[in-house]
Formats: structure tokens, sequence, C-alpha cells
């Protein structure tokens, strides 16, 4: 009989590879978009330099990009093409660091505009600014984090934004404007947001009220600080800001959520859940804040409290992959192998390019026992990462299971090849080479694994092992 001992991590395969929509190519994307971005050259009132950065143009003479360093006493360039356009700040909003400048002679192509609305974490996303000589910048990443702010989703992503970059867009993979990019030194680390491109339409409105508030702490900065600590794991630092935060503001949904990630970090479930619902009273189509609270309830054993959770998670947002990768773990945890298949169909459909969202749906094909469905996903996942030793194992396994013996071979030593201490993959080899007669490379594979794990190898070959 074949193992069964598959090696797992966190409609059919081949219609959902048909059925994927091919995204923009990244150099595509850089010839579509770079026409629209800018350099902004900022100096004080006597041209010394003060700063450089990228901008992104959103209709005729007009030039978004992030607020610091920008005041109305200091002079503003833009450079398109090798030439320098005299520029004048437009519009301020400094509260959510955007700002709009007029070009009067500036003929760039304006860039199309997208919406944040419809992005999810773990999309491909691109951040495209100006290098210090000018050139177009391009950095790959995708969306780390979404937190509803203000009518929008701020955006943290993975996406490396250089210093003359900040102020460049970040661009989804269709080449449309999502966020205006920027970084920052936050605890320790740099770490990369986006504001939303939908903020930009109410800059003429949003700049008029910055003018009339009177200074304080910026909101954005107490969510950047947030992501930042949550990124880093570091619980009772924001704990402390979330409860500062909650204080001050006890009507912000946003500011209860990272309360609870503090306290689920901190392992006070109990807490979390009623952060958590919190959140959910204040914003109750808040997608997050429910798969969060499912994952609260599940670390507490409330498995109906979780699962209803993450199905009104699923309910709000139905694109959101990492819930349906969990919804898929705890069906397959509770041995529903046809409600695991269906729960991780759609991570793989979600985002056709994750390897581990294929991985997962070949184990729950396996678990199924369609096995077809699982080489199909497989391969999948190798495609994308052909140097995972687990999916070339799990394969192989699959293989064994269809008895198509030579392919078993085959992928049994291209995880080897990867993983050459790989125990079980050894012993599987050993296995079939022991039915196929082939007792001289059972010696061997003993001997092999003999070496890497002498118990281990006694204990697999005791029923094979010649004499």
């Amino acid at each position: 009989m074949p193992s069964k001992y598959l090696a797992h991590a966190a409609g059919s395969a081949l219609a959902l590879v048909s059925s994927l929509a091919a995204a923009i190519a990244p150099e595509q994307i850089l010839m579509q978009v770079s026409p629209s971005i800018v350099m902004v050259d900022i100096s004080d009132i006597y041209g010394k330099p003060i700063e450089q950065r990228s901008g992104v143009v959103i209709g005729v003479g007009q030039v978004v990009t992030s607020c610091q360093a920008i005041q109305k006493d200091r002079n503003l360039q833009v450079w398109q093409d090798g030439s320098a356009f005299k520029a004048r700040l437009q519009y301020s909003d400094t509260a959510r660091d955007l700002c709009q400048l007029n070009v009067p002679r500036l003929r760039a192509p304006p860039t199309v505009l997208g919406t944040t609305q419809r992005l999810r974490v773990g999309q491909r996303v691109y951040a495209v600014g100006t290098s210090k000589d000018q050139e177009p910048d391009l950095s790959e990443g995708l969306v780390s984090s979404l937190r509803p702010y203000e009518g929008a989703q701020y955006i943290h992503t993975s996406a490396v934004i250089s210093p003359s970059s900040r102020g460049g867009g970040l661009f989804d993979d269709q080449g449309r404007l999502v966020g205006i990019a920027t970084s920052e030194s936050i605890e320790g680390r740099n770490s990369n947001f986006a504001m939303p491109v939908d903020w930009i339409r109410e800059l003429p409105i949003a700049a008029k009220a910055t003018r009339a508030a009177p200074k304080k702490e910026s909101g954005l900065d107490r969510l950047n600080r947030s992501i930042a600590l949550e990124k880093k794991g570091g619980w009772q630092g924001l704990l402390k800001l979330s409860q500062q935060w909650t204080k001050s503001e006890p009507g912000n949904a946003v500011a209860w959520f990272s309360l609870g990630v503090a306290q689920a970090g901190l392992k006070q479930y109990d807490r979390a859940i009623r952060a958590y619902r919190e959140s959910i009273r204040i914003r109750p189509e808040y997608a997050d804040a429910w798969y969060n609270l499912g994952n609260a309830y599940f670390n507490l054993k409330q498995h109906a409290q979780g699962m209803h959770a993450y199905q009104e998670a699923l309910r709000i947002q139905p694109e959101g992959a990492e819930a349906w990768r969990t919804l898929g773990a705890v069906y397959s945890g509770l041995k529903q192998p046809d409600q695991a298949v269906h729960a991780y169909r759609e991570p793989a459909r979600i985002q056709p390019e994750s390897a581990d969202a294929w991985y997962n749906l070949g184990n729950a094909y396996y678990d199924l026992q369609q096995y077809d469905q699982a080489v199909q996903a497989y391969r999948e996942s190798l495609r994308i990462r052909p140097e995972n030793a687990n999916a070339w194992y799990n394969l192989g396994v699959t293989y064994d299971e269809l008895k198509q013996q030579e392919q078993a071979i085959r992928a049994y030593q291209e995880a080897l090849r990867i993983q050459p201490q790989y125990a079980m993959a050894w012993y599987d080899l050993g296995r079939i080479y022991y039915f196929q007669g082939e007792r001289e490379k059972v010696r061997e594979i003993y001997q092999t694994l003999r070496r890497i794990d002498p118990a281990r190898a006694d204990k697999y070959f005791n029923a094979l092992i010649l004499p």
C-alpha cells in the first residue's frame, strides 16, 4: 500500500487554471504607467535643494504626491522627460499626507485611477516612481494588509519604496493607480504604505478641512504605528497604543481592531473577542474583524462561533483568500474533505500564482481520493515553486495511488534532489523498488537512510529489507 504520510502546510484544478485572467507583465506595467510618473524637486526660497521625490499625473497639469516637505513658501519644479516645469501647491491635505500640484505647462498623460475597494490582501501590486537620475523605477510586491480608514482601504505593501519613489504610484496588476506610495521608519524598520487613490477625489474638500482643523496627532500616524507593531510582533507596544487610541477615539473601529490584534498576540483571547466585537458593532461589515474574531474563537475551542465568524467574513468579502484558506484547514481538521476542497479551490482562483494555494488544494483533493485532480494541483504548485520538496513528495504519493510508479519514482527523486535527508521519500522510493524486484536498489536506499536516521531506517524497512 502507498504511504499515507502527505506533507501538509498551511470543480477541478484544470478548470481553475483555464479560467484565470492573465495579469499584465511587470515590464508592460512600467511601459504603461511610466509616462504619468514625474519627479518633484523641492527647494527653499533661495533655491537650496530640500528634497526630491516622485509624483503621479492625474489630469492635465495636475500632479499628486505626498505632502512631506511641501509648503506654500517653497519652490516646486516637476521634471518629465528631461524638461522642468514650474509648479505650485494647489491642495494640501496634510492629515492624509496628500498634496496636489498645479503644473500649467505639463502635458504628460494622466494615469488611470482605480479604487482600493476591490483590493485584497495578497494581491500583486507595483510601486512605480523615479530614480535619482529621473529614470522610471519599479518595485514588485504584495498587499500585506488593508485597513478600512476614512472611506477607503489604507494599504501596507511589501513593495519596496525608495526615498526618490515616495509620492509615486502604487498600481494594481492591470496598471490602475490604487495608491500614492510612501515609506516611513517606524519601530526601527522601514514600512511601506500607500494613501488610497479614493482620497484623491476628495482633495479639494479635505484640504479646506485640514486648514480649518487645529493641529493634533494624526490618526494616520497611529495607524502606521499599529501596522508596524503588528508586523514585528510588538504586542505590548501595540496594546499600549491601542488602549490610548480607543480611549481617545472610542468610535473608531480600526482602533478596536488593533486592540484585538494586540490581545490575541498576547493570547488574551477572551479580551480580543470583546475588542473585535466592539469593532464589528461600530463597523458591521468589517471583514477582517470577523475573520480575526473567528481565529480567537477557535483558539478557545469555540468552534461553532468561529465558523459563524469566518462565514460572515466571507459573506462580506468573498475574495478573502486567507479566510478561505483557514476555512479549508478547519474542514480538513474536522475530516470533511468535500467542504475542504470547496474552500481550498477559492484561494487558488483568487491567487492563481500562489504555490501554497495550489498545494493546499492538492492535499484536499488527495484526502477526497480525487487523485487526478490532486496531481494537477500539485503540478500547478510546482510550476510556481519548483523547489518545494514536500510538493514533489506528495505528487509521488499521489502517483503511487494511481499505480503510475515511474512518475512516482521521478517525483520522489526530485524531492530527494532538493532535500537529500527526506526520510519518507527514501522509504517510499525503496518500497516501490522492492515491489519492482529491484532488491539491490532497496539495499542501497536502506543504507542511505540508515546514515540519515538509523532508527527510522530499521522501522521503515523492517518488513521490506531482505536478509
